[in-house]
């Protein structure tokens, strides 16, 4: 009753629960008991924190909100007052970087992969890409390179940020640990970095063929 009477009158929540609407009275005369009281006196301070979240906030960041004020007080309780208030967290959409960035001025070479054989024996094909972890201290970007017939990975290495470096030294790691033979294909999308002048300058120097992937398919396993 206490909840509804200010929508209905409360003779007829009365007869609604079957109870005296002097006794309603009678109750709210009382003095509040403690807890009433702790929860009138928090209530105002979780709708202020909530607010300066700018509606963000659910109950485990008000409660930690509010111990750091000193306001001492349990999870449940900030829960069941933010349900009090109507103080629900705004849920954001989750954030994944991008990874392929085929908006360049870069060159983009031939699909080639798609006109040959599939490799026989490993050291034909080459296949690259990168993709991103979420870490506690951030995003981080991983690249790999895998041998296509082997599914071996030749070569992986991750930085911070998703610049050429990282496909480069991905690049000259592979090199180095697996020296290839001429004409080696190496596959990958047609991003960015793959596409950019100082792969292409290392892959061409190392007789690789540079290819490209015309969609989001790179290592995707073509059926022998």
């Amino acid at each position: 009753m206490e909840t509804l009477h200010a929508n209905y009158a409360v003779s007829a929540l009365a007869e609604a629960l079957e109870v005296s609407p002097s006794g309603f009275y009678a109750h709210r005369r009382k003095p509040q008991r403690a807890r009433r009281r702790r929860d009138a006196q928090l209530a105002p301070l979780i709708a202020e924190s909530f607010a300066r979240s700018r509606h963000t906030y659910g109950s485990p960041r008000v409660l930690a909100d509010l111990s750091q004020a000193g306001a001492r007080c349990g999870k449940n309780r900030v829960a069941r007052l933010m349900r009090a208030q109507g103080l629900r967290a705004r849920q954001k959409r989750r954030f994944h970087p991008r990874t392929t960035d085929s908006r360049h001025a870069h060159p983009i070479a031939e699909n080639w992969l798609a006109k040959v054989p599939a490799p026989e024996r490993p050291g034909m094909v080459w296949q690259s890409d990168f993709t991103y972890i979420e870490t506690g201290e951030g995003w981080l970007f991983l690249a790999f390179t895998l041998d296509s017939c082997s599914r071996r990975c030749v070569a992986h290495h991750c930085r911070a940020d998703r610049r050429g470096e990282l496909t480069t030294t991905t690049l000259a790691l592979a090199l180095q640990r697996q020296p290839p033979p001429p004409g080696l294909l190496h596959h990958s999308d047609r991003g960015s970095q793959y596409a950019a002048a100082d792969f292409a300058r290392l892959a061409a120097a190392s007789g690789l063929t540079l290819e490209h992937e015309p969609h989001r398919q790179s290592l995707r396993q073509r059926p022998r």
